[in-house]
């Protein structure tokens, strides 16, 4: 199928992009949308004939295909690809609405969004196929290659399950008599959307001669890594070989990804030396392929058991609470809380907000019963990851709830037994007190009248 579609693709694609440029000079770009945002498949890995280009038009501003482009020129490019990872025929799959390109820094300028055009084509076996115009495009100078990342988001700007491709076209009408056998790469994969730190991946890499005459002789193929980045096993350097004109180069290197590294980007570098024949001399030649990596920390977002009572009565207001953590390395990002369940007040929200590395909190609600029984809650958990990615997480609860006994009689319950109140200490204290006094003021008393006897005995003598 691949090879009838190119080989229609190649008598009508300049056709094509030259009428649509004759009759809308600028269009503003083109996508195509959908009510209901797709479902996200599950990720897989890519190979090279997942995605792939199945031809090119460079024409001018008036639709006329070009014969040779120089250094400074400037044109309209149309690429078509084919992604075969898409089904059209099933429900829920990616459009051409869902896909974004972004070019890699070489031999041509990079347009604007606005000069980036997307066209669905039909008729190509239920596959997903469309025409990428780049407009107001620049070639520079040097190897004509054009480097571009394939990637497809949801209404949201999400990225789904399809993993980045990286397609390179060589645009043969571009001639600039200095240039150097060049090694681009066609396509790399790692085993998903993203690697996860602390864990091992594979990094497969395709690459290819761009020239069309000569060889390449002794390719060496030398990984360069960031800081959050190591070797899991075997050497930085493959020793590829000699390779034909327009030869491809496969490397694979396998990689670990460091327990810290922090969610983001990371920039991994091939460089290919090899040696070429360039004015009748043996040349060493260098080419660098640039790499960028997704890094995601792994969820360590974990509940503990809530609390909450095993009886309440009917219409009495009871404490629910749920304590977390995150004890992962990144940041959990904008959680929020929500009850739900048969009772009196269920939807309750909370916003907590982000959650620090290595921090612990808890969320409470106070839910009331509406009926006697058995009330069966929820507490909702949402939080996002550094791409914006939502995960929740639910936790149930239940406890019995029996009717709020009748007290309008003024019996109290048989089995509530009054509580004996302690006797009060105060008399005793009072009445020692009391004792005390009255003892004192006996010897007092008594003191006084011995003294008075005294005296009135010496009074007997003197006389």
């Amino acid at each position: 199928m691949k090879a009838q579609f190119k080989k229609w693709a190649c008598s009508a694609l300049a056709l094509l992009v030259a009428a649509g440029m004759m009759a809308v000079p600028l269009a503003p770009r083109a996508m195509a949308t959908e009510t209901n945002p797709p479902q996200e498949p599950p990720a897989s890995e890519s190979s090279n004939n997942d995605l792939y280009i199945a031809n090119y038009a460079a024409v001018d501003v008036n639709g006329n295909e070009l014969a040779s482009i120089s250094p400074g020129q400037t044109f309209i490019l149309a690429i078509t690809v084919v992604d075969e990872r898409v089904d059209t025929n099933k429900d829920g799959h990616a459009t051409v609405g869902n896909a974004r390109v972004r070019l890699n820094p070489g031999a041509f300028t990079i347009p604007s969004l606005s000069n980036i055009e997307y066209k669905e084509r039909t008729n190509v076996g239920g596959k997903l196929s469309y025409t990428i115009t780049f407009r107001n495009i620049t070639y520079v100078g040097g190897a004509p290659n054009l480097s571009f990342d394939i990637t497809y988001v949801d209404g949201a700007n999400n990225p789904m399950g399809l993993p980045m491709v990286t397609q390179t076209q060589s645009v043969g009408q571009c001639s600039d008599t200095s240039t150097k056998p060049e090694v681009v790469l066609r396509s790399s994969s790692y085993g998903g959307s993203s690697v996860t730190a602390g864990q091992n991946f594979t990094l497969s890499t395709s690459a290819y001669n761009t020239s069309a005459n000569l060889k390449l002789d002794g390719v060496i193929a030398t990984i360069k890594l960031p800081d959050n980045m190591g070797l899991a096993s075997g050497a930085s350097s493959v020793v590829v070989g000699d390779v034909a004109p327009n030869g491809t180069i496969n490397a694979n290197f396998n990689l670990s990804v460091k327990g810290t590294a922090e969610t983001g980007s990371a920039s991994v570098t091939v460089e290919y030396t090899y040696y070429a024949l360039v004015q009748g001399q043996s040349t060493q030649c260098t080419s660098t392929q640039v790499i960028s990596i997704p890094v995601v920390q792994p969820d360590r977002f974990e509940i503990n058991q809530i609390q909450a009572p095993t009886n309440a009565y009917v219409g009495e207001e009871v404490a629910i609470s749920l304590s977390f953590a995150n004890k992962g390395k990144g940041i959990v990002y904008n959680l929020s809380g929500e009850v739900s369940g048969n009772m009196t007040n269920p939807g309750q929200k909370q916003f907590l907000g982000n959650i620090a590395a290595g921090a612990e909190n808890s969320i409470d609600f106070y839910v009331t019963p509406g009926e006697a029984g058995t009330m069966n809650g929820e507490i909702a958990l949402t939080y996002e990851d550094a791409n914006g990615k939502a995960t929740t997480v639910k936790t149930p609860f239940s406890l019995t709830v029996e009717e709020m006994p009748d007290f309008s009689g003024g019996d109290l319950p048989t089995d509530i037994m009054p509580v004996e109140q302690p006797k009060s200490k105060l008399p005793l204290i009072i009445g020692g007190v009391v004792v005390a006094a009255a003892a004192v003021g006996g010897f007092l008393f008594y003191k006084k009248k011995v003294k008075a006897k005294k005296e009135a005995e010496a009074e007997d003598e003197d006389f």
